[in-house]
């Protein structure tokens, strides 16, 4: 029975003498070396044993004998040179005056340790690092269930920044006790968490600081609720702005008592006021997307293609006098003022031009003129019919 026992076991097996001779071997250990049992019965211990030197491996020997057994963790040599680790165990008999030992190839296993507390140093740098808020929690429930608060498990310097608070008096500590009750959309966020076992994202802000933050959960094992907070402050201020910006602009845009149209930089209208289709007569869709020059009269479109490229190089033109035309074949005299549109790198990527109906003053002025013309002739009838009446006024 001892025989099958030693021989089918799956750990190494040896027998050896107080001076360290094997003198039994089973196949498992056999296997594990690549050595036969023939030659290992030829060699001993300081013969496999790749950790310790002769000295000491004769030192464990009389210190195993004296206390009768031990267990510990060591290396062995294989046959093709190849290092094991192995994990002994000893007891010693002491009426027979022999050795016995278990070995269990433990090779993989610290590999997998090894890598692991290299991953848990990867993981622990990463977490201390990085520029997020990284917080671990335990979810708390009642008898049936239900979602009650959250405690601290582990918390990185950026959320202890972002708390307030130092890791001593986070770690351990609920949630409530810290920023207060759960609200409603946190608690449902939580709860689609773990039913789902998915990630979430979204964007939350928090009044007490007044910062916004996307935030991203997930559940690493139940029972545990991980979040990454990024805070986005700063984009949407920005966000923010720019809406605010779009708001003025459009406002602007569309109350402005001038015609506005927005071209690129071949002329194609992008987009126009109410005030414009209100002077011109046509509609959104009419112009949108057509060439500017195809609203204006024929005589004038030559001097309105050299103001655009103008615009394009200078960055803005003004007082520029030309005629429309109207939906209805029409026309009527603008006064225009263009300036240069560029994107965020500085490039021009279109015109933006304001248009002032001025057919009344020109009108006006046509008028004036035409009165001055007539006050000239007048004068000049009245000076000739005097010379007339007084013909010696000259000698």
């Amino acid at each position: 029975r001892y025989q099958t026992l030693i021989r089918t076991a799956l750990d190494g097996f040896w027998v050896v003498d107080n001076r360290g001779h094997f003198l039994d071997v089973n196949d498992s250990y056999c296997r594990l070396t690549g050595y036969s049992r023939d030659e290992l019965l030829k060699m001993g211990i300081s013969d496999i044993e790749a950790s310790e030197k002769l000295e000491e491996t004769a030192a464990h020997i009389d210190k195993v004998m004296k206390v009768g057994r031990d267990r510990f963790e060591t290396k062995h040599r294989c046959r093709d040179g190849m290092i094991v680790d192995v994990e002994v165990s000893v007891n010693y008999l002491s009426e027979a005056g022999l050795i016995f030992c278990f070995l269990r190839d433990v090779t993989e296993r610290n590999q997998a340790g090894k890598a692991l507390e290299k991953s848990e140093h990867r993981y622990r740098a990463l977490f201390e690092n990085i520029r997020e808020s990284f917080v671990l929690q335990e979810v708390l429930t009642d008898d049936a269930g239900k979602l009650v608060d959250l405690r601290y498990l582990e918390v990185n310097p950026e959320a202890q920044r972002i708390l307030g608070k130092t890791q001593a008096e986070l770690i351990g500590h609920r949630r409530s006790e810290v920023q207060g009750a759960l609200d409603h959309e946190a608690a449902e966020f939580i709860r689609r968490v773990m039913l789902t076992g998915e990630s979430v994202h979204l964007e939350r802000h928090l009044p007490a600081n007044g910062r916004w933050f996307d935030v991203i959960s997930y559940s690493p094992q139940p029972g545990v609720l991980a979040t990454i907070n990024m805070d986005i402050t700063e984009r949407k201020r920005a966000e923010n702005a720019l809406i605010a910006s779009e708001m003025r602009y459009k406002t602007l845009f569309e109350s402005s008592s001038d015609g506005i149209a927005v071209c690129d930089l071949k002329g194609i209208i992008v987009q126009v006021n109410q005030k414009l289709l209100k002077l011109n007569g046509y509609t959104m869709e009419a112009m949108t997307g057509k060439s500017a020059l195809e609203f204006v009269n024929s005589n004038d479109r030559k001097k309105v293609q050299l103001n655009i490229q103008k615009t394009v190089e200078e960055g803005s033109v003004e007082g520029i006098k030309v005629s429309l035309l109207k939906s209805d074949g029409s026309e009527f005299d603008v006064e225009v003022n263009a300036a240069i549109l560029s994107n965020e790198s500085g490039q021009p990527v279109g015109v933006i031009a304001g248009f002032r109906d001025i057919t009344e003053r020109v009108k006006m002025q046509a008028q004036l003129m035409a009165q001055d013309r007539l006050t000239a002739v007048g004068q000049l009838a009245s000076g000739i019919a005097h010379e007339m009446n007084n013909p010696l006024t000259g000698v």
